[in-house]
Protein backbone atom coordinates (compact mmCIF):
# COMPACT_ATOMS: atom_id res chain seq x y z
CA UNK A 1 0.00 0.00 0.00
CA UNK A 2 1.09 3.39 -0.67
CA UNK A 3 0.21 6.50 0.38
CA UNK A 4 -2.57 7.43 -2.53
CA UNK A 5 -3.99 4.07 -1.74
CA UNK A 6 -4.20 4.74 2.11
CA UNK A 7 -5.82 8.29 1.45
CA UNK A 8 -8.66 6.64 -0.70
CA UNK A 9 -9.54 3.86 1.75
CA UNK A 10 -10.53 6.51 4.66
CA UNK A 11 -11.10 9.99 2.34
CA UNK A 12 -13.02 11.01 5.98
CA UNK A 13 -10.06 10.88 8.53
CA UNK A 14 -11.26 10.61 12.68
CA UNK A 15 -10.20 14.14 14.59
CA UNK A 16 -7.45 14.33 17.02
CA UNK A 17 -5.46 16.36 18.77
CA UNK A 18 -1.79 16.64 20.29
CA UNK A 19 -1.01 19.33 22.71
CA UNK A 20 2.77 19.78 23.95
CA UNK A 21 3.41 22.10 27.15
CA UNK A 22 6.58 23.46 26.67
CA UNK A 23 8.68 26.25 28.56
CA UNK A 24 12.11 27.53 27.22
CA UNK A 25 13.95 23.77 26.82
CA UNK A 26 11.38 21.74 28.22
CA UNK A 27 8.04 19.98 27.01
CA UNK A 28 5.95 17.77 29.01
CA UNK A 29 5.56 14.23 27.58
CA UNK A 30 3.62 11.76 29.33
CA UNK A 31 3.50 8.06 28.90
CA UNK A 32 0.95 6.19 26.89
CA UNK A 33 -0.37 3.30 29.37
CA UNK A 34 -2.88 1.65 27.25
CA UNK A 35 -4.43 0.91 23.91
CA UNK A 36 -2.92 2.39 20.89
CA UNK A 37 0.60 3.95 21.10
CA UNK A 38 0.79 2.09 24.36
CA UNK A 39 4.41 2.60 26.09
CA UNK A 40 5.06 5.39 23.76
CA UNK A 41 5.80 9.45 24.97
CA UNK A 42 3.88 12.23 23.58
CA UNK A 43 1.81 15.11 24.35
CA UNK A 44 -2.12 15.42 25.66
CA UNK A 45 -4.24 14.05 22.72
CA UNK A 46 -7.67 12.38 22.33
CA UNK A 47 -10.27 12.47 19.93
CA UNK A 48 -12.38 15.83 18.65
CA UNK A 49 -15.80 15.06 20.26
CA UNK A 50 -18.93 15.95 18.59
CA UNK A 51 -19.83 19.63 19.18
CA UNK A 52 -16.19 20.65 19.73
CA UNK A 53 -13.85 22.52 18.15
CA UNK A 54 -10.00 21.07 17.69
CA UNK A 55 -9.27 23.95 20.37
CA UNK A 56 -11.76 23.24 22.54
CA UNK A 57 -10.66 19.44 22.00
CA UNK A 58 -7.18 20.54 22.71
CA UNK A 59 -8.47 22.12 26.11
CA UNK A 60 -10.69 19.38 27.44
CA UNK A 61 -8.05 16.69 26.78
CA UNK A 62 -4.66 18.45 28.80
CA UNK A 63 -7.34 18.82 31.87
CA UNK A 64 -8.40 15.64 31.76
CA UNK A 65 -4.79 13.69 31.30
CA UNK A 66 -2.44 16.44 32.88
CA UNK A 67 -4.93 18.15 35.41
CA UNK A 68 -3.83 21.80 34.06
CA UNK A 69 -5.63 24.15 31.53
CA UNK A 70 -3.04 24.98 28.78
CA UNK A 71 -2.79 28.81 27.89
CA UNK A 72 -2.48 30.07 24.71
CA UNK A 73 -2.79 27.30 22.35
CA UNK A 74 -0.96 27.76 19.04
CA UNK A 75 -2.46 25.23 16.35
CA UNK A 76 1.31 24.02 14.86
CA UNK A 77 0.51 21.66 12.46
CA UNK A 78 -1.92 19.24 11.09
CA UNK A 79 -0.89 15.68 9.98
CA UNK A 80 -2.59 13.27 8.45
CA UNK A 81 -1.85 9.30 9.87
CA UNK A 82 -2.34 5.99 7.93
CA UNK A 83 -1.65 2.32 8.34
CA UNK A 84 -1.55 -0.03 6.92
CA UNK A 85 -2.50 -2.81 9.40
CA UNK A 86 -4.82 -2.20 12.34
CA UNK A 87 -6.86 -4.33 14.75
CA UNK A 88 -9.44 -6.23 13.74
CA UNK A 89 -12.52 -3.61 13.43
CA UNK A 90 -10.53 -0.60 14.11
CA UNK A 91 -9.85 2.34 12.42
CA UNK A 92 -6.22 3.85 13.49
CA UNK A 93 -5.90 6.60 10.24
CA UNK A 94 -6.46 9.80 11.26
CA UNK A 95 -6.26 13.73 11.13
CA UNK A 96 -4.27 15.03 14.25
CA UNK A 97 -4.40 19.01 14.93
CA UNK A 98 -1.06 19.52 16.80
CA UNK A 99 -0.86 22.71 19.32
CA UNK A 100 1.70 24.64 21.20
CA UNK A 101 1.10 26.17 24.63
CA UNK A 102 3.12 28.29 25.82
CA UNK A 103 4.08 30.53 28.62
CA UNK A 104 4.44 33.72 27.38
CA UNK A 105 2.97 35.60 24.15
CA UNK A 106 5.42 34.91 20.99
CA UNK A 107 6.82 31.74 22.28
CA UNK A 108 5.48 30.30 19.29
CA UNK A 109 7.50 32.34 17.28
CA UNK A 110 10.74 30.66 18.09
CA UNK A 111 10.29 27.67 20.28
CA UNK A 112 9.03 25.16 17.66
CA UNK A 113 12.37 25.51 15.56
CA UNK A 114 14.86 25.71 18.43
CA UNK A 115 13.24 22.69 19.25
CA UNK A 116 13.41 21.34 15.60
CA UNK A 117 17.07 22.22 16.63
CA UNK A 118 17.80 25.74 14.24
CA UNK A 119 19.85 28.17 16.12
CA UNK A 120 19.11 31.56 16.59
CA UNK A 121 19.00 34.38 18.66
CA UNK A 122 15.87 36.56 19.30
CA UNK A 123 15.26 40.29 20.55
CA UNK A 124 11.66 40.71 22.16
CA UNK A 125 9.99 43.49 24.00
CA UNK A 126 7.10 43.28 26.36
CA UNK A 127 4.36 45.48 27.86
CA UNK A 128 2.99 43.38 30.66
CA UNK A 129 2.24 40.17 29.06
CA UNK A 130 1.98 41.20 25.57
CA UNK A 131 4.18 41.03 22.87
CA UNK A 132 4.76 44.38 21.11
CA UNK A 133 7.88 43.98 18.74
CA UNK A 134 10.04 41.39 17.80
CA UNK A 135 13.33 39.87 15.83
CA UNK A 136 14.44 36.46 15.26
CA UNK A 137 18.26 36.96 14.05
CA UNK A 138 21.47 34.33 12.71
CA UNK A 139 22.65 32.61 15.31
CA UNK A 140 26.31 33.88 16.11
CA UNK A 141 28.79 32.14 18.49
CA UNK A 142 30.37 34.23 21.07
Amino acid sequence: MNLATAKKRFPVLRKTILVFLCRPEEVLLGMKKVRFGAGKWNGAGGKVEAGETTEMAAVRETEEELLVTPKSLQLMARCRFYFVTSPPGKVLDQEVSVFISNQWEGDHLWLARVLGGEQLEGEFLFEGDRLKEYKLLPFTKE
